[in-house]
């Protein structure tokens, strides 16, 4: 096995937390890319995580700098809102979800070893960019991962069974992937290739976005749009309010033995 391929299969490019949550919520890739785009990759100095992280003190110590302040990153934030509405409606889903408190969730509860969230990335390489010619400039020198394509299905083979295996090992009631256009490779991360999917619309205002779900045994997986501030994202606290509701609603079904065929 390459480097390369031992750090797709670990556990890089995850935020981490409690994988013991009922919720995790899984990305598709970190922002930003290698620190000099100037210079060529090199797959060598990849260092594959045998441990699961989590957000450390140290870790946002280490992220208070000017341009890189932990507190700031609205994907992250996002996540926080949607944790406080799910939190809000857990004990009745058929109560109004609310963000509010979300700061609070955000400072002392995000990712953390003990919490109620857990957080991955399908695609363990940052990047600043997927159009072809950036990510050529990138990794187009690593023969592996030479273009986008060539590193999903690479990931495909080698990154996927980890999920999965994951997913079988602590057995999470809901996966909320954040990226509709992407539901098919979510779906196949996680072992959903040939489940129905089924689609709910949440409403916030003139706001209407759709979110794609699949059901085994064990893990709903609900896919919706992006978390950030562009049309057609999860663009508005009520949005992420009616995903909350949504999350709600599935672990009550769970509990309850409820979950549709």
């Amino acid at each position: 096995m390459s480097n390369l391929q031992a750090y797709l299969k670990s556990y890089a490019g995850h935020d981490g937390g409690n994988p013991d949550a009922k919720v995790w919520v899984c990305g598709i890739e970190h922002g930003g890319g290698p620190d000099d785009g100037d210079k060529a990759f090199d797959v060598s100095q990849l260092e594959p995580e045998s441990v699961m992280s989590y957000w450390t003190p140290q870790f946002k110590q280490d992220h208070e700098k000017p341009g890189q302040e932990w507190k700031s990153w609205p994907y992250h934030q996002k996540v926080a809102k949607l944790m406080t509405a799910i939190e809000s409606v857990q004990d009745d889903p058929t109560r109004s979800a609310s963000v509010d408190g979300w700061r609070n969730y955000h400072l002392n509860h995000l990712y953390q070893p003990q919490g109620s969230s857990f957080k991955l990335n399908l695609l363990p390489l940052s990047v600043r960019s997927t159009s072809a010619a950036d990510w050529a400039q990138t990794y187009g020198g690593v023969p592996e991962i030479a273009t986008r394509k060539s590193y999903i299905q690479l990931c495909r083979e080698v990154r996927f069974p980890e999920l999965r295996s994951l997913k079988e090992r602590h057995k999470p009631s809901v996966i909320i992937g954040t990226g509709r256009t992407l539901r098919r490779l979510f779906a196949e991360a996680f072992g959903y290739n040939t489940s129905r999917e089924e689609m709910k619309s949440i409403v916030d205002g003139s706001r209407s976005r759709t979110c794609s779900i699949y059901r085994d045994q064990i893990t709903t997986l609900v896919v919706s749009p992006f978390f950030d501030w562009r049309a057609h994202s999860m663009n508005s606290d009520g949005l992420l309010e009616g995903l909350g509701k949504l999350v709600a609603e599935e672990l009550a079904a769970r509990k309850s033995g409820t979950v549709p065929e």
